[in-house]
Formats: C-alpha cells, sequence, structure tokens
C-alpha cells in the first residue's frame, strides 16, 4: 500500500543520477524490467500500464526538510509546505498536491513511500486494491533483485502533448522537460519506461518515454559509462 504521509528522508535519501544509474547496470535492471516487470504488467489490467511506468531512481538536487519536488505543467520545482501538511495527498491553493512518484526501500514492508509530487485539480481518490496488489508484487521483485534503491513506480500523466517533451534538463533548482530533439542519445540517461500492451498482439512493450540529460551540471555527475539504446 502507499503511505498516507510524506518522510523528507525519501527524499533526501535518494541516489545520485550517477550512482543509480551505474548500479542499474551493475545489477543488470535492463534485464528484470524486460522479464519479471514486464510480466508484472501484463499480469495486471490494461489500465495500470496507462497510469504507471518504472523510474531511475534519483535525486535532483538538495532540498529543504519543509519542501517538496512538485511538477505542473511539465516543470518541478521545491515548493514550500507549511509543516503541518504531513500527508501525502492534501488540498493546496486552489488545487490538490498528489504524489507522482513511490520508491520502496523496505525489505519487511512493502509500503510505496512518495518523494516527488503534482500539482492537480483533480480531487485525488485512494488506491483501489488492484493498485496495491500491483505496488506489493512491484515491491516482491525489486527486493528479489535488491534493486530497492534503483527502480520505483511512477505516474505517467496525461498533459496535452507531454510525449512531447521527454528529456529532463535542470536549470537552478528547477527540472524542466523539453523536447531534446538536438541532444545525442550518448548524452541521455533513460530514467522512466512505460509498459503497453500491444493493439494486435496483446504483448507488453517496453519504451523509454522519459530521460535525463547525463552532462547537466547541476546534477553534477558528469558523464558515465551507462549507454541508453532506444530513448
Amino acid at each position: 500500500m502507499a503511505t498516507e504521509t510524506y518522510n523528507p528522508r525519501d527524499y533526501d535519501t535518494l541516489p545520485s543520477l550517477h550512482d543509480s544509474a551505474t548500479e542499474f547496470v551493475k545489477r543488470d535492471a535492463e534485464a528484470v524490467l524486460d522479464s519479471d516487470i514486464r510480466q508484472l504488467f501484463s499480469d495486471f489490467d490494461a489500465s495500470l500500464s496507462q497510469k504507471y511506468g518504472v523510474a531511475l531512481l534519483h535525486k535532483h538536487f538538495p532540498i529543504e526538510p519543509t519542501q517538496r519536488l512538485v511538477e505542473f505543467h511539465n516543470t518541478a520545482t521545491p515548493w514550500s509546505i507549511k509543516e503541518s501538511k504531513k500527508g501525502a495527498a492534501f488540498p493546496h491553493r486552489d488545487g490538490f498536491l498528489v504524489p507522482r512518484a513511490f520508491r520502496f526501500d523496505g525489505t519487511d514492508s512493502s509500503e510505496a513511500k512518495p518523494y516527488e509530487f503534482s500539482f492537480t485539480y483533480e480531487e485525488p481518490k485512494p488506491l483501489t486494491d488492484t493498485e496495491v496488489a500491483f505496488f506489493k508484487s512491484f515491491w516482491t521483485i525489486i527486493i528479489g533483485f535488491q534493486l530497492q534503491n534503483v527502480l520505483g513506480i511512477c505516474a505517467l500523466g496525461h498533459e496535452p502533448e507531454k510525449d512531447k517533451y521527454q528529456l529532463e534538463i535542470t536549470e537552478g533548482k528547477a527540472n524542466i522537460m523539453i523536447k531534446g530533439d538536438s541532444v545525442p542519445n550518448s548524452s541521455i540517461i533513460q530514467a522512466v519506461w512505460s509498459f503497453t500492451p500491444d493493439a494486435d498482439s496483446k504483448i507488453v512493450k517496453r519504451k523509454c518515454v522519459g530521460g535525463c540529460y547525463a552532462v547537466d551540471q547541476m546534477h553534477g555527475y558528469g558523464t558515465h559509462d551507462y549507454e541508453p539504446d532506444d530513448c
């Protein structure tokens, strides 16, 4: 299940982009994406494939304990939140803050811990029993392959033209999704994958739908040996 509160530690202890990408290769996480995790999406209702993807866990930059990283219109920035607001989802200004990314770092608990959020005008709904079962099954897989500090679950979102903006860059303390058409694949680290059933064969296919600019100075991690193949 997903926790009903936010703990700043769940963001603060995220690995760096470099460390997470290195562990991704070291632990052969791509093979797990194409086997157990792809089968997981195949086993559950197709609506979950439309709603959720898998994310490479990493921290973009440090934020204060009283802040949360919030995405709105393809840009994520730290928002100051009153300390009295401990909930994972709650009314804020004229809308709502809702979790958009979860990590599962407990070996004895399948609790999904939110670490990034979205601002939305749609009132959040509790997780369904199917979603809870899906999250628990995902936790079982990543614990079994020791990927709890490498992979998490994220909401894919369905903002207009969102598919056009698949490269994340950082300016100051703002993560911005751009088209990135001129950026070579060698400078991109895959960071978000979708798993979609083929309309004809029903076979679930994995696709990179989001990446990070690997040499972005604000990430502070430079280049490394991880080479994307289809982002």
